[in-house]
């Protein structure tokens, strides 16, 4: 059985393009809903410069000095960072 992927048809397009468009701003509501309220866990999705910079000034100040600059420890009993999944880090940074 021949599984290739084929173009969507005209039909088809007609049919989505028009629901997806009516659906687009509820999708945006949602997304600002998520970036005002301050604790939520999707917060960092919605990072702006700012909070990028802050994130680097503390990673500098409280996380580099044990777990290295680059995220790669020195020292053996502290865990590298470099390389872990967002998850991993998620839970962590969490507890």
């Amino acid at each position: 059985m021949n599984h290739s992927w084929r173009a969507p048809s005209v039909l088809a397009l007609a049919l989505v393009v028009p629901l997806a468009a009516n659906y687009a701003p509820v999708v945006v509501a949602q997304a600002a809903r998520i970036q005002a309220s301050k604790g939520s866990d999707l917060r960092a999705a919605f990072a702006n410069a700012a909070d990028v910079a802050d994130g680097k000034r503390i990673a500098e100040t409280m996380c580099s000095g044990c777990h290295g600059a680059t995220g790669v420890s020195s020292m053996t009993a502290v865990p590298n960072l470099a390389g872990q999944r967002p998850v991993y880090l998620y839970v962590e940074l969490r507890a």
